[in-house]
């Protein structure tokens, strides 16, 4: 399935679980986050397709998708991604300075 194709799946399928999406212009790649009490999904419109995907994906990876239909396709694109947790739990530990031994 083509970049585009699957971009517009995804952004359809965030839009029929209640998401609402802005695609703004701006210094910012996009991110979910709760606004007013409503899902929200903000966008740079410059963004490719393949950068919109990553985007739907982390939001779609948190949510539940089995009340909704998904072209075999789509899910299985999201079944075979690896989820944030998993990522995060892939890389290597950063220790964090301890502030309350700073020196003076």
């Amino acid at each position: 399935m083509r970049a585009e194709r699957l971009c517009s799946e995804l952004e359809s399928a965030v839009l029929r679980l209640g998401w609402k999406i802005r695609q703004e212009k701006g210094n910012f790649h996009g991110g979910s986050c709760l606004l007013s009490g409503e899902r929200m999904i903000i966008i740079n419109r410059r963004l490719s397709a393949e950068e919109k995907i990553e985007i739907f994906s982390q939001v779609l990876a948190g949510s539940e998708t089995d009340s909704i239909y998904l072209l075999p396709e789509v899910r299985r694109f999201l079944e075979e991604r690896p989820t944030a947790e998993k990522e995060r739990m892939a890389e290597p530990k950063q220790k964090q300075p301890d502030e309350h031994h700073k020196d003076a």
